[in-house]
């Protein structure tokens, strides 16, 4: 029989250590959790100011500088209002769509009555609000219906108008406040979006979300403990084999057939084994357990004497570690049923032979039921435990969790403004306002559309540097082209530098296209400057001879053209 104390302080030392682990293993989590969420935030953000930005701020620059001042106005009008609107927090839902529809002018009748809390609100705010606004721009009426209806944790947000309609199949690529306010909202909380049109007949916008955000809701316990945790427990239920195998060999003439009995004394520590590593889905542990209880009966039914006790020394106490293993890799009650059909069958065996008692089977059965029922007792002592920590993890992160999401919303929505405030609005506000604008007006706004391009095209190229360098050629008439992204981490010194100089070098009429992929397998990038005779007056110099970015340059009368490929 096992040492209890040795057993008890292995027990305690894995309930401390285990535990331990999976406070650590559920703060990573949440980390992770927390990382993929301002993650969420920041590319659900942006993808709204993209929309609004192209849609509204790049359509007034672009109609200011062709001289359509009447359009220009309104557009311009439009794009500041969303501008306003993108910088407030949602707030009640109801108020905010309210609001949003007055600006657009539009009379709108609302049932917001179950409208769901949390980022889900706010994701059917945002694909809602643009809804509207396309209701405004391109529909030819002035009212809209807003209906909300939720069924079995899904709420659906149903927004229609009654009219001109459009096919859905023909709305330009360019157009992103579909593709991005739209259902990259719905899409960032797990919602979907489906836009219901034809030409005379309307539209309609169905928003489906989860009343709950499954990325902030309660964390999923999962497996929370390792029965690796109960590792050391192998040498105490080795000894107990090991030791009842040894004694079981001094009472053999007490068995009918004693090769049965060695025959037991191969198959237990095998079976023993198997319960240890067969995974419980599996087909194969049934027949496992199936098994251990055949072993169980084939013993109990071989015993030559009920009335001598010794029989049970080594019998039933080295099956205490196969039911242990049973209750705490399974449950309790498959434990208590192994035992069950190994002791029925085994007791019928007795009574054909005539020599079956019931006293003498109870006194030899207890002690391993009372094994699985401790084990299984701590299994659920674990899960419970384990799923505690859990919770109080999560409930910690997400403490602080709606804090980081907001300052993650400020902080972007600042970036945003800061690269508008400068110089774009102020000219809105002009075009909004009908001012007259001269030739180099619109010239300016001719070139503050092609800066709020950059922004969209290459936002994570641009530094500072890159920038002032692209202004100012495009002010002397360069006819600058940049786009690409840039992942976190990826040096781009050479291109930059290249690119820098390019720019420096390159004459009103001159054309320069910059441009730079990064992806999973291909780093690369190209800076092409095109103009008669701009082959001559480029000179080598150390700007291509940085060892981490590999370029090839090609030079002729005409063109230079650099290709960069990242290490």
């Amino acid at each position: 029989i096992a040492p209890a104390g040795l057993t008890g302080f292995l027990v305690v030392r894995a309930v401390r250590v285990e535990l331990q682990q999976v406070e650590r293993a559920a703060a990573t989590t949440e980390r992770r959790r927390d990382a993929a969420l301002l993650a969420r935030e920041r590319a659900e953000l942006r993808g709204r100011w993209d929309s609004l930005v192209h849609d509204t701020v790049l359509a007034g620059l672009t109609l200011a500088s062709r001289g359509q001042r009447d359009e220009a106005a309104e557009v311009a009008g439009d794009a500041l209002r969303e501008l306003r609107g993108a910088q407030a927090p949602v707030g009640d839902p109801a108020s905010a769509i309210l609001t949003h529809a007055a600006r657009l002018g539009l009379d709108l009748r609302l049932d917001a009555s179950e409208w769901p809390q949390g980022r889900p609100g706010d994701a059917l705010v945002v694909a809602a609000s643009e809804a509207l606004t396309n209701v405004a721009r391109h529909s030819g009426q002035r009212s809209a219906v807003v209906t909300t209806r939720s069924t079995d944790g899904v709420v659906q947000v149903v927004v229609s108008d009654q009219g001109r309609g459009f096919d859905p199949e023909r709305v330009p690529e360019e157009r992103l406040g579909i593709r991005h306010a739209i259902d990259a909202s719905m899409r960032a909380v797990g919602g979907r979006a489906d836009v219901r049109s034809s030409p005379g007949n309307g539209t309609l916008v169905v928003l489906r979300t989860a009343a709950h955000d499954p990325g902030t809701g309660d964390v999923e316990p999962g497996p929370p403990w390792s029965l690796a945790s109960l590792a050391w427990l192998a040498v105490v239920f080795a000894v107990q084999i090991g030791s009842g195998i040894a004694i079981g060999t001094l009472f053999l003439p007490e068995q009918a057939l004693p090769w049965v009995s060695v025959a037991g004394m191969v198959l237990l520590p095998l079976v023993t084994a198997l319960l240890a590593f067969v995974p419980t889905g599996r087909p194969w542990w049934p027949a496992t357990l199936a098994l251990m209880a055949l072993l169980w009966a084939a013993l109990l039914g071989d015993v030559r004497d009920l009335t001598v006790l010794d029989w049970r020394t080594w019998f039933i106490g080295s099956f205490d570690a196969a039911v242990a293993l049973i209750a705490l890799r399974d449950r309790y009650r498959t434990a208590l049923m192994v035992t069950l059909a190994g002791t029925c069958v085994g007791s019928t065996v007795l009574l054909w032979r005539g020599v079956f008692a019931v006293w003498p089977i109870i006194e030899g059965t207890y002690q391993t039921v009372i094994w699985g029922m401790l084990a299984g007792v701590y299994r659920r002592f674990m899960d419970r435990a384990a799923a505690q920590v859990t919770a109080e993890a999560a409930a910690q992160a997400r403490a602080g969790r709606e804090e980081q999401l907001a300052a993650a919303r400020d902080k972007e929505v600042s970036q945003r403004r800061r690269s508008l405030d400068a110089d774009v609005v102020p000219m809105l506000r002009r075009v909004a306002a009908g001012e007259p604008l001269d030739a180099a007006d619109r010239r300016r706004c001719a070139l503050l559309e092609a800066t709020t391009r950059d922004q969209l095209a290459a936002a994570t190229l641009l530094t500072d540097g890159l920038a002032a360098s692209v202004k100012s050629a495009r002010e002397r008439g360069v006819a600058v082209t940049i786009a690409g992204r840039r992942d976190p981490g990826t040096s781009l010194d050479t291109f930059h530098r290249v690119a820098e100089r390019m720019l420096a070098l390159a004459r009103p009429h001159d054309r320069i296209q910059l441009s730079w992929r990064d992806a999973a397998a291909e780093r690369s990038g190209t800076a092409c400057l095109v103009g008669p005779g701009v082959g001559g007056l480029w000179r080598p110099d150390a700007a291509t001879s940085d060892p981490r970015t590999a370029c090839d340059v090609s030079v002729d009368d005409d063109s230079v053209l650099v290709e960069f490929a990242a290490g």
